[in-house]
């Protein structure tokens, strides 16, 4: 619980620097991103221990409601490799995690909007299934968790808006607090942007 309200806690206080921080956009220049990432999540701790590297695209819109400030949503599919327990009964035997992510946040520009450095945060429910494998054969096991994102990023620039992000997830926050191990990762991710200007009515 003290986690979720740390959490929580910097996406709100996030969410009011950056309101006050530049309030003085027009109009013109709030814009509607849509995107496209490749993502690679690199597990550690025990995460590390259930599956190999997660690797997937991801599918992203956004807002933005001042021109530094961008509201964010990402979803798309991310398949974990398998990684070797060594052996039952002298059958080889792998496990794996992979996930559907459905990331909604924020992230806020510090240079010339939507371009240069970025930092962002994001809620997550994270649809996952561990996937145990031995002899050929495979079984499947859905959870769904809570979680969130931490990170920062760049955009080349307005007219070159390839968008590369650095990101530590923590993919079952709440889960933790009933005894399950943490599942961490630390996330790279490329892609490219198109941005619309709001229709007038």
């Amino acid at each position: 619980m003290r986690r979720t309200m740390m959490v929580a806690g910097i996406v709100s206080v996030g969410l009011a620097v950056a309101g006050v921080a530049r309030a003085d956009g027009a109009d013109d220049d709030k814009k509607i991103t849509v995107g496209g990432d490749v993502q690679l999540v690199i597990p550690f701790s025990d995460m590390a221990n259930a599956t190999g590297p997660q690797i997937g695209a991801l599918v992203r819109g956004g807002y933005r409601v001042i021109p530094p400030l961008e509201i964010t949503g990402r979803i798309g599919y991310l398949a974990g490799l398998s990684k070797s327990q060594g052996t039952i009964e002298g059958v080889p035997y792998s496990t794996s995690i992979s996930n559907v992510p459905i990331w909604l946040g924020a992230r806020y520009f510090f240079m010339n909007a939507p371009a240069g450095l970025y930092g962002a945060a994001e809620i997550a429910v994270n649809i996952m299934t561990a996937n145990a494998s031995a002899g050929g054969s495979s079984h499947g096991t859905g959870i769904t968790r809570e979680g969130f994102n931490l990170g920062a990023g760049y955009v080349v620039s307005k007219e070159l808006p390839i968008d590369v992000r650095l990101q530590l997830s923590d993919f079952n926050l709440l889960g933790t607090s009933s005894g399950e191990k943490a599942l961490l990762g630390i996330g790279l991710s490329a892609g490219y942007s198109f941005f619309f200007g709001l229709l007038s009515v």
